[in-house]
């Protein structure tokens, strides 16, 4: 009975795979626009410029962002266990993802004038947004997973080719409102158009033909599913080793939010100025996704997450050394490509540790494990900066992501394991 299930599951798998392709891509790809008006690492500093010059508080941004979006990850892995279909929950949640812009906006137009409201106002509406997003990540993540197979790591860098040129596009528009319109209505406009474009990509994604996985699997209490969680450590040692090197890596993010700013102080840029190095971000990303995918697919993603990661490294160490412009830019063509290879490669990655019933554990497991580290360094590299400076920041971020590609050098290739047994792994739940 379940070899037929799983015949029909992979026959609806392979008839829908051109069309959830399309919309799917087109999905991803304008969310990736309507970002490119608000990017977070470049765009959003700035806007919080306006209404702060704390360090520490402009160092919340990817804190709060962050360990909103990754707490409800293994909660909601919990609930997938038993669940053949993803998609109702990621249409839910992913309309709370984007509606978050237009309240952005509003409440941005309505409390300019007083900037401590406007500031709380900012960072309730963006905790609870990314609260939303990191509910319906894991889901989507798995469905993508599934209805996309072995084709993933190219889905994931078409993607993110088309949603990179695009993402410039509004990068560049971003651009000239903020140079045209003065502050507050230049952040407005941009808020309004990140909530219609990741409002359209939602439509696409309610198009998703998902067909049901063949799920056996007793229901068990949350206390009984936590006590489980250990397990996976204690069996899976690979897993473990990449997840410590995950951790240290995402100490990267102590360092991004301060780009921008160090760059503002440093050589004096404009709002206008920050938008180009979003350009940058986007267009250094969009050249090298589908060959990330393309060979991640052929050859394996750890190879290429390293280089992500080593990207980063030499990241912190220009953005430290940096006095003009040109060191700035490569800072951001730099960190393009490191997100790219996160995006692309350590998504691609994670499916290929377990079987499809563990899927959802390991998903997960991969993001709420790290949202303490995550939520905490760029705090820390506020509190850092705000005794010393940006640069000793950036250096201190370059020892502990350089210690995590040590460690993820030493993890085994899991797709080659995967791929040289006949299984269904790249049928999920």
């Amino acid at each position: 009975m379940m070899g037929n299930e799983l015949q029909r599951f992979e026959s609806e798998v392979r008839q829908n795979f051109r069309w959830n392709f399309l919309v799917s891509m087109l999905d991803l790809s304008l969310y990736s626009f309507g970002m490119g008006f608000v990017a977070a690492a470049t765009v959003l500093p700035a806007f919080l410029r306006h209404l702060t010059s704390s360090s520490v508080i402009i160092g919340l941004l990817p804190s709060v962002g962050l360990w909103a979006n990754t707490l409800p990850q293994i909660f909601i892995a919990k609930r997938m266990e038993r669940l053949g279909v993803n998609k109702p929950l990621v249409v839910v949640f992913g309309f709370g993802e984007r509606f978050y812009w237009l309240l952005l906006a509003v409440a941005t137009l309505l409390l300019y004038n007083s900037p401590m409201l406007c500031l709380t106002a900012f960072f309730i509406i963006y905790a609870t947004g990314n609260l939303s997003t990191g509910t319906a990540t894991t889901p989507w993540w798995s469905m993508i997973t599934k209805i996309m197979a072995q084709k993933r790591g190219f889905f994931y860098g078409v993607s993110s080719f088309v949603g990179g040129f695009l993402g410039v596009i509004g990068a560049m528009v971003s651009r000239q409102v903020l140079d045209y319109y003065t502050y507050p209505y230049s952040y407005v406009l941009c808020f309004l158009m990140a909530f219609t474009f990741t409002f359209i990509s939602w439509i696409f994604l309610t198009l998703t033909r998902e067909p049901a996985y063949p799920v056996h699997k007793e229901q068990s209490s949350l206390k009984d599913y936590f006590w489980r969680l250990p397990g996976v450590f204690r069996r899976d040692r690979n897993f473990t080793l990449f997840m410590l090197a995950t951790i240290l890596t995402s100490f990267s993010n102590m360092a991004t939010a301060f780009y921008t700013v160090y760059a503002m102080d440093r050589i004096h840029l404009s709002d206008s100025d920050v938008a180009l190095f979003t350009i940058l971000l986007l267009g250094s990303r969009m050249a090298v996704s589908p060959i990330l995918g393309y060979f991640g697919d052929r050859m394996g993603y750890k190879l290429f997450l390293e280089l992500g990661v080593a990207s980063a490294v030499f990241t912190t160490i220009i953005a430290a050394l940096a006095d003009s412009k040109l060191p700035f830019y490569l800072v951001f063509i730099l960190m393009g490509f490191s997100i790219s290879a996160e995006m692309v490669c350590q998504m691609s990655i994670v499916p290929d540790f377990c079987t499809p019933e563990e899927r959802p554990i390991y998903l997960g497991l991969t993001s709420t494990l790290k949202a303490p580290f995550v939520a905490v360094t760029p705090i820390l590299g506020g509190l850092i900066a705000s005794r010393l400076s940006y640069p000793p920041v950036f250096l201190l971020t370059a020892v502990f992501v350089s210690s995590g590609l040590s460690l993820l050098h030493l993890v085994k290739e899991p797709h080659v394991k995967k791929h040289s047994v006949n299984s269904h792994a790249s049928n999920p739940t």
